[in-house]
């Protein structure tokens, strides 16, 4: 609870700063505007595996990492600590804008995480799932805030906490929830979890529970059962640097 507590005041901290930045609109968060013009951070498509299982990439150090070009022949990407990297299939016709912007989010997370508790132990070779979990939780803080959400949620007519909703007795509530998560550009779940972690549940009844830390299971899946991932590179990597950070396809 003090380390949730912790990503919320981080995330405040941020969103404060990125309504300063000129010609911000109040309504959403802006992942791209917020990792290029507040974080200084640069965007780069690049695909990251051949089978488009990962989606994001970044590292806060130095290191040599494999990326595929279109003919599918394997290459190498230089991260310098300032940079995120996006596979193409994020950005396709049919691809899902929420699931974009969760794994930017996700990604400028890690690295605004490193920022402030940098590593000082060795090396590692692999990511625990509590990471991971810590990522997606400030990604989910920064694309919905604490104080963008009290400030809409009464503009979509949800002033009640704790509201329940269920598409076929109540459509129209259903309804203006998609359009506040439409709003916010993130998922109906993604925003479901998002309330309850702040104790404003508005879910269908019967469903199971959220987990006690956001993970967007729509837009951002961490595979149940894979207790950390692996991020051994084969490139060239400082010895003495740890390595990047992969987002998994949903």
């Amino acid at each position: 609870m003090e380390e949730r507590e912790a990503l919320e005041r981080l995330a405040e901290e941020v969103y404060r700063a990125y309504l300063a930045l000129p010609g911000i609109p109040e309504g959403r968060v802006e992942p791209e505007r917020l990792a290029r013009e507040l974080l200084g951070l640069r965007i780069v498509c690049r695909r990251l595996s051949p089978g488009g299982a990962l989606l994001g990439l970044t590292a806060a150090s130095p290191v040599g990492v494999p990326v595929w070009n279109y003919a599918g022949q394997l290459c190498h990407y230089y991260l310098d600590g300032r940079t995120v990297l996006l596979d193409p299939a994020l950005f396709s016709p049919w691809a899902s804008p929420g699931r974009c912007r969760f794994t930017l989010m996700h990604e400028v997370s890690h690295l605004l995480l490193a920022r402030r508790r940098p590593e000082t132990g060795p090396a590692r070779s692999c990511l625990c799932r509590a990471e991971e979990r810590r990522a997606d939780a400030l990604a989910a803080a920064l694309l919905m805030p604490r104080p963008l959400l009290a400030r809409r949620l009464p503009e979509f007519g949800f002033p009640a906490p704790r509201q329940y909703l269920d598409p076929r007795l109540d459509p129209e509530s259903w309804g203006r929830f998609g359009a506040l998560a439409e709003a916010l550009g993130v998922s109906r779940q993604a925003l479901g979890i998002r309330l309850k972690q702040l104790g404003l549940s508005v879910r269908e009844p019967g469903r199971r529970s959220p987990p006690d830390v956001l993970m967007d299971e729509e837009d951002y899946a961490v595979l149940e059962g894979n207790a950390c991932r692996n991020t051994t590179q084969k490139s060239r990597t400082r010895p003495d640097t740890p390595g990047p950070w992969r987002s998994r396809a949903g």
